[in-house]
């Protein structure tokens, strides 16, 4: 490890590096609420469109958070090769993916509770299931798993025990952004219907920051600790 001073235009670059980190999802994130909270589901048939809209959501936080986050790692001379396609993919099957989850799992307590559909097919009926936003964190673990594939290359001996904290990162990202967002718009616009506007992307951006900032910690945590077992990471050392 070296311990060379670090001059005014590296530091620039870490502090735009560590910018863009965090800005990406955040932008990325402010618009899941305009377009998700309104979107209830009564028949099966709607649950399959929503799928849709999910995924195209899904590509869209994907794509912002991968440019972003690829620039932050070419600022500090880290490979970001396949980061964005990582990242697209990865939350494309996440959003998308949490939908069905939950649409599984109260349909099928609802079959074993009541003996009978929890939606109809087509027409719709007195039951509307709410997917936002506790669906978005049931597979967030995807993103994570996905964007380990492009991750690894960053460390010259990968393990698995590597792999299952930034998975977990990830996970807890998501879900521990939903509440602080959620908490940060009400403090800061009051109680107002997320899809409004300004409660909406307040909400998202605080939500995306949080996924940033707890994916650059777990960041930190995995090259500190591939230092620690010699296990350097690409490019040298941070």
């Amino acid at each position: 490890m070296t311990n060379s001073p670090v001059g005014p235009h590296q530091a620039l670059r870490l502090v735009g590096a560590a910018s863009a980190w965090v800005l990406a999802p955040a932008l990325g994130w402010a618009a899941v609420p305009y377009f998700l909270w309104s979107w209830t589901l009564q028949t099966y048939r709607a649950a399959a469109m929503a799928l849709l809209g999910y995924l195209l959501v899904g590509l869209l936080v994907g794509a912002a958070t991968g440019l972003g986050q690829g620039l932050a790692m070419r600022l500090v001379g880290r490979p970001a090769a396949g980061w964005l396609l990582a990242t697209m993919v990865g939350y494309g099957l996440a959003l998308p993916g949490g939908l069905l989850i939950g649409l599984l799992f109260a349909s099928t307590m609802w079959q074993l509770n009541f003996g009978s559909l929890l939606l109809p097919l087509n027409d719709p009926g007195s039951v509307t299931y709410y997917a936002f936003p506790g669906s978005l964190v049931f597979a967030g673990f995807l993103a994570g798993v996905c964007q380990w594939a492009a991750l690894r290359s960053h460390f010259v001996q990968p393990t698995r025990a590597m792999q299952a904290l930034w998975v977990l990162g990830a996970w807890l990202g998501i879900g521990l952004g939903l509440f602080v967002g959620g908490t940060v718009a009400t403090r800061l616009i009051g109680t107002v219907a997320p899809a409004s506007g300004a409660y909406g992307v307040v909400w998202g951006a605080a939500w995306g920051s949080v996924v940033g900032l707890v994916s650059a910690g777990v960041l930190w945590i995995l090259r500190r600790e591939a230092r620690r077992t010699k296990l350097p990471a690409v490019g040298g050392d941070a």
